[in-house]
């Protein structure tokens, strides 16, 4: 299997990576594991419609990540992983000096200031999380068949599938994605794995459970942050 090396490029070549990429880190854990244990709070509303939605979710995206595997070119993977490292720099508000495709390889390069340098790690990183497909797949299913949950929720897993590919195919501590991280492979893939998380979790609840899921998420999270805010003020009481 080939890999998209080389890949991102900022204007100056650095180690990347600060307070910022931990406190997102530390974001993203606190997140994962709060929509972890919120869909464990779920499991005893299961019924015969979520477990067919449950099933129907994990068959599509193991069908969708076996298409990518067998069926779809290895240049198209390499245009994904640059085109997800311009998304993420463009939606930092950089700007855009190169992409270069080939079959087996590319690169992307971009400027950056000072306002936007501390994206430059979430930009590296970009390839393994961006659920490039996904949402624009859920978002035209939204449109075409707002009233038919589980139509949407076959094209969105299917579109999930070919991005959890893609997403995992270029993991590799060799990548000049990780290795320029400041803390190098372990810190840039618990970043990529915790992302990874994060995603899914949204995902499969919304799969399940439809909005009132994603209700859920947001309302047990909230729950979690006022315990923590709680604990805080009782462990400065005088």
């Amino acid at each position: 299997m080939g890999r998209a090396k080389e890949s991102a490029h900022s204007s100056k070549q650095e180690k990347i990576g600060g307070i910022a990429l931990y406190l997102s880190l530390i974001a993203l854990l606190i997140l994962s594991v709060s929509n972890l244990s919120a869909i464990i709070t779920l499991i005893p509303t299961f019924n015969l419609s979520t477990l067919v939605n449950l099933i129907t979710s994990l068959a599509t995206i193991v069908f969708g990540f076996l298409l990518a595997i067998y069926s779809i070119p290895e240049k198209t993977f390499v245009f994904m992983h640059e085109t997800k490292h311009a998304v993420i720099s463009g939606l930092a508000g950089n700007r855009w000096k190169k992409m270069h495709i080939e079959n087996d390889s590319g690169h992307f390069e971009y400027a950056y200031s000072k306002r936007t340098a501390h994206f430059n790690a979430m930009i590296a990183l970009a390839p393994y999380f961006v659920p490039l497909l996904t949402v624009p797949a859920l978002a035209m299913s939204a449109v075409a068949f707002y009233q038919y949950h589980r139509v949407m929720l076959v094209i969105t897993c299917f579109a999930y599938g070919i991005d959890l590919f893609s997403n995992i195919r270029d993991i590799d501590p060799r990548q000049t994605d990780f290795s320029v991280i400041r803390g190098g492979f372990s810190v840039g893939l618990s970043y990529v794995a915790l992302a990874n998380i994060l995603i899914f979790t949204l995902l499969i609840t919304w799969c399940l459970f439809d909005l009132a899921g994603l209700k859920h998420l947001a309302v047990s999270f909230w729950h979690f942050v006022e315990k923590v805010i709680q604990w805080r003020l009782f462990l400065t009481k005088p």
